[in-house]
């Protein structure tokens, strides 16, 4: 393993060790990372990305609808790690199987 690996590593499990005793927050991650699921599947887009005492929020709409929807992203979430999750989640749904 490369150093920038360990360092990716310890990155991750330090975001999940900080939500993983904390419910609101958990919900948070997970709500956020579902919803740049969305983005990259085309079911939403960014209309545009403020920043603001150290917040990121992004203002999102529904593709279909137009309806805008207003998210903010996690503070200790940066876009590496953003990028890792999402295809984390994408690939757990993935594996999934629906019943038929």
């Amino acid at each position: 393993m490369t150093g920038r690996e360990i360092e990716i590593r310890r990155r991750i499990t330090s975001l999940v060790e900080s939500v993983q005793d904390d419910q609101d927050r958990s919900q948070e991650l997970v709500h956020y990372v579902w919803t740049m699921m969305c983005v990259e599947r085309g079911l939403l887009r960014v209309v545009r990305r403020e920043q603001s005492n150290g917040l990121v929020r992004l203002v999102l709409e529904e593709v279909h609808t137009g309806r805008h929807r207003l998210v903010t992203r996690p503070m200790d979430l940066d876009d590496e790690i953003e990028s890792l999750a999402v295809q984390a989640l994408a690939r757990i749904l993935g594996l999934i199987k629906v019943a038929s």
